[in-house]
């Protein structure tokens, strides 16, 4: 109800509103989506209250709690003055579980309740895709996203089975208690690992050192074990000329 139809191309938009994806947080309210519920569409409010819980994560203070405090690249890293804050990474793989499991109910109460009973807001090749990555990328060797989509959709897909060498849930508990006999960090043990098994038998492994030596290099220690060090040093901040090696910017190793 926003504009007229264009007749005359000459003319300026009449509209002043933004709109894209439907989970965009580049704003803090989708007003167009806001409007919509107000005119009738009281279907997409479950759409809208899971955008607004998304948006809600980029509260600073929320960051510490859902977001790893060691970036991709694996390093632990700071900014402002004196190097007082912490630049968080990505989110927690227990946050990303969480989300698959909203964004999930989400799709089922729109299927209830809208206009499309098929409605679909995540794919099934995305979730093959989300389960190759965690699996691959984030040793995910409890395979979560078969499970999470059974217990919130209960039902299954079509997922392909042993497709990434068997790694298990049992081999997890193993290797945690190799892990905690040696003193040695478990996720640096499982990247180890998931190299060796995506190199197994190829002709050519040129570039399988670098990749164990950027592993090696990456800071595997807890995000408790970095403000346990700060705290030690008696300082709650991050104080980068006491953490960091020397020419190696912003880093805490």
């Amino acid at each position: 109800g926003e504009c007229p139809l264009v007749i005359d191309k000459s003319t300026p938009s009449c509209g002043n509103s933004r709109f894209g994806c439907w989970t965009c947080t580049v704003v803090d309210r989708d007003k167009s989506m806001e409007a919509s519920i107000d005119n009738g569409e009281e279907w997409m409010e479950p759409l809208l209250d899971f955008r607004n819980w998304l948006t809600a994560t980029k509260d600073p203070e929320k960051k510490k709690d859902i977001r790893s405090h060691r970036r991709r690249t694996g390093r632990v890293d700071t900014w402002g003055d004196n190097d007082a804050n912490i630049i968080w990474g990505p989110y927690t793989m227990e946050f990303r579980e969480e989300i698959l499991r909203r964004l999930l109910r989400t799709q089922i109460a729109v299927q209830s309740d809208g206009p499309d009973p098929d409605m679909a807001l995540i794919s099934a090749a995305e979730l093959h895709e989300i389960r190759r990555l965690w699996r691959s990328e984030e040793g995910d060797w409890q395979d979560r996203i078969p499970t999470i989509y059974a217990e919130e959709m209960d039902a299954t897909l079509n997922w392909v089975s042993d497709e990434f060498g068997g790694s298990t849930a049992e081999e997890l508990q193993l290797l945690q208690s190799v892990a905690t006999e040696h003193d040695l960090p478990i996720e640096m043990l499982k990247e180890l690992i998931d190299i060796q098994r995506s190199t197994r038998g190829m002709s050519k492994r040129s570039r399988v050192h670098q990749r164990i030596e950027s592993t090696l290099k990456k800071d595997w220690r807890s995000k408790e074990e970095v403000f346990e060090l700060l705290e030690a040093r008696g300082n709650t901040q991050w104080a980068a000329a006491d953490l960091m090696d020397e020419g190696e910017d912003c880093e805490v190793s």
